[in-house]
């Protein structure tokens, strides 16, 4: 699982994947430097989802 950070884009998902632009990270309770939730906009649809960060698969930066 690649660690994404703002404004990077990034595919999520296995089979039915899409592509997205990280727009917010959050970080978990126990250790904020992990990210474990992002905030990622949909680039075909501009759909604004919570993605666990468990489904990021590939990280594109400076895209």
């Amino acid at each position: 699982m690649p660690q994404s950070r703002c404004g990077e884009t990034c595919i999520c998902g296995t089979k039915d994947w899409w592509m997205g632009q990280v727009i917010h990270c959050g970080g978990a309770a126990q250790d904020p430097k992990i990210h474990n939730l992002s905030q990622i906009a949909d680039v075909d649809s501009g759909v604004i989802r919570w993605v666990n960060a468990d489904l990021v698969t590939h990280v594109t930066p400076d895209c």
